[in-house]
């Protein structure tokens, strides 16, 4: 897996009610030369929600019509940005993810001739709805390992008409995936045992279906077994949900069959926001499969118990 930015910044910021010529962005990140670093190392699960809201359209060049979302010159709109910093990994390499939240981000990424704010910028590239749904995600390869890079985010400009937004960023050099996130590490669930889960940092896995016949597609899975200790109607529940993305939501997928396919579904629900049912036997195993709806991150409380 390349070293991804993901989710990893501890912070909240509020937007605010109204703005004086003199407001500034909560991190007073307006400008290059006082960029926020993001930080780096750690694991994934924490998301931090920022704001261009007091924010002010930074001299540096914009990326030109049709880079970052060929086709929608809308995501090139110069308007209100805000700045971070990071360092390419030791590969040279460096990945970052904006995430809906609830505006439609747009990244970009630059080099400095000489290594500080004060150099003269080269645009590295730029993302408007790379990632899950309209989450934009931006891999930059070929760096010189430890290269600073500059990155900044603005609101796409819905209509041609540039605003303010707020979005989740993250950042993390790697991160942990759950330990059941491939189908071969199913966690086994029994029924009226409560699972306590994530999709944070979970991944696609080479065998897992790409997508049940009630998907939109499946971005970050992962799994468990069932096994019916007597056959009937089996209800599947989620509950304490807390998500970041496109949609604050889960589907789930129920089959049949070993990892590594075929499967055979049994059920899948688009949204774990209503009851998924489905008929059990006896000795029969089912794998579960739990993605987040547009690659969105959630924690949750899975609960199965039997039907009348």
């Amino acid at each position: 897996m390349s070293v991804r930015l993901l989710r990893h910044l501890l912070l909240l910021f509020i937007s605010f009610a109204s703005i004086t010529a003199f407001a500034q962005p909560p991190e007073n990140n307006d400008e290059p030369c006082s960029a926020v670093a993001f930080p780096t190392g750690g694991s994934c699960g924490e998301d931090v929600q920022i704001s261009t809201v007091g924010a002010t359209t930074s001299p540096v060049a914009f990326p030109p019509p049709n880079t970052c979302n060929p086709g929608l010159t809308s995501a090139d709109l110069p308007f209100n940005d805000i700045w971070y910093t990071a360092n390419a990994d030791a590969s040279g390499n460096l990945s970052l993810e904006a995430i809906v939240g609830p505006d439609d981000p747009v990244i970009a990424a630059y080099s400095s001739s000489d290594n500080t704010c004060t150099g003269t910028f080269t645009l590295l590239g730029c993302d408007d709805d790379g990632g899950p749904g309209l989450d934009a995600n931006l891999n930059l390869t070929g760096l010189t390992p430890g290269q600073p890079v500059w990155i900044r985010v603005w609101a796409y400009a819905f209509g041609g008409v540039a605003t303010n937004g707020t979005f989740i960023i993250s950042a993390t050099n790697g991160g942990t995936p759950p330990a059941n996130d491939n189908c071969a590490s199913a966690v086994t669930a029994s029924a009226g045992v409560t699972e306590s889960g994530t999709t944070n940092c979970a991944t696609l896995g080479a065998g897992d279906p790409t997508g049940g016949s009630c998907a939109i597609t499946t971005d970050n899975s992962v799994w468990y077994t069932f096994t019916p200790g007597t056959s009937g109607s089996y209800n599947v529940d989620f509950s304490n949900l807390s998500c970041v993305g496109v949609n604050n939501d889960l589907q789930l997928f129920i089959m049949t069959g070993a990892c590594g396919g075929p499967f055979t579904e049994v059920a899948c629900n688009s949204s774990v926001a209503s009851t998924t049912t489905f008929s059990g036997t006896a000795g029969t195993t089912y794998y579960l499969m739990v993605d987040g709806l547009n690659g969105a991150t959630c924690d949750f409380d899975m609960l199965i118990t039997q039907g009348c």
